[in-house]
């Protein structure tokens, strides 16, 4: 296990960090300037916290009150960096092969064919980086990280110059390395979709602090404030009162209309709260089909104000009768069988199970 807490000040920006990770991918979500990268590199030992520790399974790699600070060539991680940094005068070989360069030929030559295979750059080992793809580059960057058989893989941002079906497959061969090497990993990212589909665990960061730590599913779909929410997509964020409880749940009135939701504890009538809704889990309902159980509850009637399309997906727009706006996400597929247009009079439906109320 690896355990953080430490502070680093650097010019007015204060990081005051506290984290355990298991063996695990992390994931370090949040805006730019929140503290991610700052993170990485006070791990690795590139920069020095002011206070505080660091241990990764028992071994200190910074202490301040013991005086302890391991540098980089100690400590046993392997860090690939945004733009990769590989040695342009050596090739791909070369590059992997440097952090084990004093170990037996045969002994070398086995671990970079291996890794090679793994991360799909067979026939590539005698180019060089400026022959590479963007893609192979970073595989190079990722397999010289591996072979010194790292205690911890830090990965900063390492799919974000790349396109996006580059970085799909990336995202595979990544969870492949987990799968061979169950290293712990901490990946810094601001991509909601990679977050989401690579981490173990999200830390979501703002402003040099954890705002919160969880499962994917309990951050994206319980987060624990409305900054939170908002950082993580939800568009959908409606204050209300409670205007009754019932077991395992509360009737909510917002401004314009009523929902009925989960409650975890008792809410006292009348209590202001916030609650939400991620906008794929709000169903538009098709008038020529009865309702299906589970969406009967919480219908709205209203209009579609306007309409975006996002590829697989598209962006409805959607105002409710005297209330207020919802954003709605709609697989390509279903958008076609609605017959969505703007202007067009439609029902949605809060998916009870899915709406949450946010703790104050």
């Amino acid at each position: 296990m690896l355990e953080l807490s430490f502070k680093k000040t650097l010019g007015t920006f204060h990081l005051d960090l506290a984290l355990q990770v298991n063996n695990e991918l992390m994931v370090l979500f949040g805006p730019s300037g929140s503290g991610k990268t700052l993170t990485l590199q006070c791990i690795a030992g590139l920069l020095k916290p002011v206070s505080g520790f660091m241990r990764l399974n028992g071994k200190t790699y910074f202490d301040s009150e013991a005086s302890i600070s391991l540098p980089l060539t100690e400590r046993g991680i392997g860090y690939v960096f945004q733009d990769y940094a590989l040695f342009p005068h050596m090739t791909v070989y070369g590059n992997i092969s440097y952090g084990i360069s004093k170990e037996p030929r045969q002994t070398i030559k086995e671990k970079v064919s291996d890794l090679l295979s793994i991360l799909r750059l067979e026939g590539l080992e005698d180019r060089y980086p400026s022959e590479l793809s963007g893609g192979q580059r970073q595989r190079v960057a990722i397999a010289r990280a591996l072979i010194v058989s790292p205690a911890l893989f830090l990965l900063d941002e390492p799919f974000a110059a790349l396109d996006h079906p580059v970085r799909s497959k990336l995202r595979v061969d990544l969870k492949r390395i987990r799968d061979k090497f169950s290293t712990p990993t901490i990946m810094v990212t601001h991509d909601l979709e990679e977050a989401f589909i690579l981490g173990d665990r999200i830390a979501v960061m703002n402003e040099g602090k954890i705002e919160q730590v969880g499962t994917r599913e309990e951050v994206f779909y319980r987060p624990r404030s409305k900054k939170v929410a908002k950082f993580l997509g939800i568009k959908n964020i409606f204050k209300g009162k409670v205007a009754s409880i019932g077991e395992g749940s509360a009737s909510i009135d917002s401004a314009g209309f009523s929902v009925i939701a989960p409650s975890l504890q008792p809410l006292p009538i009348g209590e202001e709260v916030a609650f939400c809704i991620r906008p794929e889990e709000v169903m538009i309902l098709r008038e020529d089909r009865p309702v299906r159980e589970g969406l009967s509850e919480n219908i709205i009637p209203g209009h579609i104000i306007e309409i975006v399309e996002q590829g697989p997906t598209y962006l409805v727009l959607f105002h409710a009768v005297n209330g207020p706006t919802l954003h709605i996400n709609v697989p390509s597929y279903a958008f076609k069988k609605l017959g969505l247009y703007e202007g067009k009079e439609v029902r949605v439906s809060l998916k009870r199970e899915s709406i949450w109320i946010i703790p104050k």
